[in-house]
């Protein structure tokens, strides 16, 4: 991410057959140390930035997954849970920082 400041934001929805539970964030990411904590056990690291998108890793002890985030539309990911319904939507811009 050297030289890059990615303007992040996240919904992060859970719903089960009685309930559900959407949050939202919008943080501005400068570093790939920073984590961005999700429900059910979750964390969002971003791992590499360019102009035109950025790399997300999203973990949580078990799963692993990687995805690229085009600046240029939204992304849904449909997140593994056992009894739930875990979809992340994400977008968010690129910034130079030099």
């Amino acid at each position: 991410m050297d030289g890059f400041i990615v303007n992040i934001t996240i919904e992060d929805c859970v719903r089960d057959n009685c309930s559900s539970c959407c949050r939202q964030k919008m943080l501005t990411i400068t570093n790939t140390n920073q984590t961005i904590e999700l429900q059910c056990g979750y964390v969002v690291n971003i791992i590499q930035a360019n102009s035109r998108y950025f790399t997300v890793l999203i973990q949580n002890g078990t799963e692993t997954i990687i995805r690229q985030i085009f600046t240029t539309f939204e992304t849904q990911i449909c997140l593994p849970n056992r009894c739930k319904h875990h979809l992340l939507t994400i977008s968010g811009s690129v910034t130079s920082n030099t």
